[in-house]
């Protein structure tokens, strides 16, 4: 195609200039897009999952949520936990569970419901800083509930630090991080030095060679 045709095409591409959540709420919220991961992505291989994008009725932002799907190695609790969050995603949001589950990703879409949203930590790694271990924050679905139901609770639903454990292996991380930066900071430093020429007298001179130097 030539870059004229290109161009041309271009003009006609839609340009999104939404935005996305960076607090957490709770809020009405517009099903947009509902996908499984086989679906997003054929060679995908780790736990399978069904990918929501919300919509705030209030104030138009976005987020995309993972609900994580069964697999074989799951303990009956973690399987039951799973198949519960998707069960009350669907019916919050006026799904017939006895609807075929590949319809069911397709009505979905365009229905509201109230949910939650909490901004949770993660061990997270800076690209830029040669991969340097830092926390980082997203929002995420968290539960649901009909459009008219009040939301009880304590506020702390809002925000998920990281656990003791998770802690812990974020201070391990980033202590080997820094162990391994020093010592290549130290080695490059070396190098350089080693690689420059000296302006420390050589001891001869005042001879008679011929050195530039």
């Amino acid at each position: 195609m030539s870059w004229e045709d290109e161009f041309k095409q271009a003009e006609q591409a839609e340009v999104s200039n939404s935005k996305y959540m960076n607090t957490p709420r709770a809020t009405i919220v517009e099903v947009m897009s509902c996908k499984l991961s086989e679906d997003i992505n054929k060679d995908h291989k780790g736990c399978p999952y069904m990918e929501v994008e919300f919509r705030d009725t209030n104030t138009e932002e976005l987020n995309t949520s993972k609900f994580f799907r069964t697999r074989a190695e799951d303990s009956e609790e973690t399987k039951g936990f799973k198949l519960k969050g998707i069960k009350e995603f669907f019916m919050n949001a006026g799904i017939d569970m006895k609807t075929a589950g590949a319809k069911a990703l397709v009505e979905v879409v365009g229905k509201q419901l109230k949910a939650l949203f909490r901004s949770e930590e993660y061990i997270g790694y800076d690209k830029d800083q040669n991969n340097m271990p830092v926390v980082k924050t997203t929002i995420r679905y968290l539960y649901s509930g009909p459009i008219d139901q009040e939301f009880s609770g304590s506020s702390k639903y809002f925000n998920k630090i990281l656990k003791a454990d998770e802690k812990a292996k974020f201070d391990a991380e980033l202590k080997t991080w820094e162990r391994d930066n020093k010592a290549s900071s130290e080695k490059a430093a070396a190098d350089t030095k080693a690689n420059t020429p000296s302006t420390e007298p050589r001891g001869d001179e005042g001879g008679n060679d011929d050195l530039p130097f």
